[in-house]
């Protein structure tokens, strides 16, 4: 029976409510796996010519996996097209910024629970994995061919998916903890309304070290190489991304697939396997007389839904990324020519190669002053802007003295004597001027977001921004109060103020003496528990995540960011 079989014509709100939320970490792992499945097609080896390779992050011991940026990337960016419809803009949108943001933050919560003793052990993976009906049969008991199935449906190992199973646990098990000791289910509901009715705007800069002029010298070169560490953390760097100096012949294709009843991943297809090979050879001959015709049969016949929208293309893939019965095929065939059928377990394909890459290898040797290069670009662009961020918080004379907060928003100097003195700071106009900022506005936001759309997933600047509104009984005192720090995102810096409050008026209190409309839901938010500890746990969160970025122990593939960028 399929997996899906038990679900067939039932849309999840049909579904019981308490069945979801006694089986809630299975139900993440098959939306999970579903929204792998979509994304992965029929025989998509990547995600294109310029798709990105190896891990997506390494974090001290742990890897974030290619396989689990993919789901979680597809899963944003459905969320995100479905939340703005027409008006999505996959570079506004940065998916890939914020899905490698949260697979991080989420992955340091892991690692600090397991620290402190508070992980998932092994039977109780166990058994939550073997009580979970996504892995039961028709009588209700765990059925080992159908969790077999499962994994090899989704390209997953048992460890891999054991040990997914046991971050969610542990994951799971610190939200649980959190709630149970600070929820008060009398003010649950107050405290859900006041967050959902009271709206923000702000105003923002943004400062992209990207675009930030710095001049790397030879000797400034020399002397970071000459440093050991250094020296060492590009070596790092190139053996833990060998796939970008290191990789197989490639080749680009693109297909039709037509599939039969029977075939893998074949939903809703009824043609027999000779009606589906009959066909396939028709569209054969077609497309080899007359190549033009093909953009128009991939849309009327391929049964390969990801690639179909693409023109049929598969990208590029080595010998090892592809099925046999393809890459056998595709490797022998010269640029532009096509190939004869193909049948491999998703049913038929017609098959042109349409580009080819040769195998590369370039040593360490060769390339390090490159690496140290571009290490020491990104360093002192970051810098650069941190500075410039700073200059901005001055120059809008929003603090006269460090905070505990950002330690540095005062940029100082040290003069001969080895005695700290506060920098002159430029206008802002002269500022905004030079590095060609502007102010942009963002859509209204409810408190209980952690996002805010034009910037992306920022829980530490909403616990700014309710603990500055809370200070104040009138709220129009904050208006134009540019918050005293910058906030990083995606690689963004941001400087922030607001612009426009909305209270809600809901009443907090039933037995107190004040009306609905005279009592000010915001300052009351920011007083419970709940708030108050989970904005401790994502500020220890962020804390490690600084501090190992500090310590360089928390390394990004840049290849993931650049899905954000619109292909050339």
């Amino acid at each position: 029976m399929s997996i899906f079989g038990r679900w067939k014509g039932r849309s999840l709100n049909e579904l019981s409510g308490k069945k979801i939320k006694r089986n809630i970490l299975p139900y993440s792992v098959l939306v999970a796996a579903v929204f792998a499945m979509t994304f992965f097609g029929v025989c998509v080896p990547d995600y294109g010519p310029k798709g990105p390779r190896g891990p997506a992050a390494f974090i001290r011991h742990e890897v974030i996996s290619f396989h689990e940026f993919r789901r979680e990337y597809e899963n944003q960016r459905t969320q995100a097209q479905s939340q703005y419809g027409d008006e999505y803009d996959p570079q506004k949108a940065a998916i890939a910024q914020q899905t490698l943001s949260r697979l991080i933050s989420s992955r340091v919560a892991y690692m600090i629970a397991e620290n402190i003793g508070l992980g998932a052990s092994k039977a109780s993976v166990h058994e939550s994995m073997r009580d979970s009906q996504y892995f039961h049969n028709d009588e209700g008991k765990f059925d080992r061919e159908l969790f077999q199935r499962i994994l090899d449906y989704q390209g997953l190992t048992e460890a891999t998916l054991f040990h997914q199973w046991a971050r969610d646990l542990t994951l799971a098990k610190i939200q649980s903890l959190v709630a149970s000791a600070v929820f008060n289910p009398a003010t649950k509901k107050i405290w859900q309304e006041a967050a959902t009715t009271s709206k923000i705007q702000l105003a923002f800069l943004t400062i992209n070290p990207q675009t930030v002029n710095v001049e790397i010298r030879d000797e400034d070169l020399k002397k970071f190489l000459a440093n050991k560490d250094n020296f060492q953390l590009i070596k790092d760097e190139y053996q833990n991304n060998i796939h970008l100096y290191q990789s197989d012949a490639q080749r680009r294709a693109k297909h039709i697939v037509i599939a039969y009843q029977g075939a893998r991943n074949a939903l809703g297809v009824s043609r027999s396997k000779d009606e589906a090979k009959k066909l396939a050879r028709n569209l054969l001959d077609q497309v080899s007389n007359k190549p033009d015709l093909f953009s128009d049969l991939v849309l009327k016949y391929s049964d390969d839904r990801t690639s179909q929208n693409k023109d049929g293309d598969l990208g590029f893939f080595s010998k090892n990324q592809i099925s046999k019965e393809i890459s056998d095929v595709a490797f022998s065939l010269k640029k532009n020519e096509w190939a004869p059928l193909i049948e491999t377990p998703f049913g038929f394909h017609i098959l042109q190669v349409t580009d080819y890459k040769e195998a590369r290898s370039v040593a360490f040797d060769d390339i390090q002053q490159e690496l140290a290069k571009n290490h020491l670009k990104i360093q002192n662009q970051r810098q650069s802007s941190v500075n410039l961020a700073l200059e901005v918080i001055r120059a809008l004379e929003v603090v006269s003295q460090p905070s505990d907060a950002n330690q540095d928003f005062v940029t100082k100097t040290t003069d001969g004597d080895n005695n700290q003195k506060a920098t002159e700071a430029p206008s802002f106009t002269e500022l905004q001027k030079n590095h060609k900022l502007s102010w942009q506005k963002s859509t209204e936001i409810s408190f209980n977001d952690t996002s805010v759309p034009e910037i992306g997933n920022m829980p530490a600047l909403m616990i700014d921004l309710l603990t500055e509104i809370s200070r104040h009984d009138d709220k129009q005192k904050v208006l134009g109060k540019t918050l005293p720090r910058y906030y990083e995102e995606g690689g963004m810096l941001y400087i922030v103020k607001i612009v426009k409050v909305t209270p809600a008026t809901v009443n907090l209190d039933p037995k107190a003496d004040k009306t609905p409309d005279q009592q000010d839901p915001l300052s009351a938010l920011s007083q419970y528990e709940v708030l108050q500890a989970s904005f401790f746990f994502q500020n220890l969160i962020n804390y490690y995540i600084d501090l190992w970025n500090r310590e360089k122990l928390i390394k990004r593939n840049p290849d993931y960011l650049k899905l954000d960028t619109p292909a050339s």
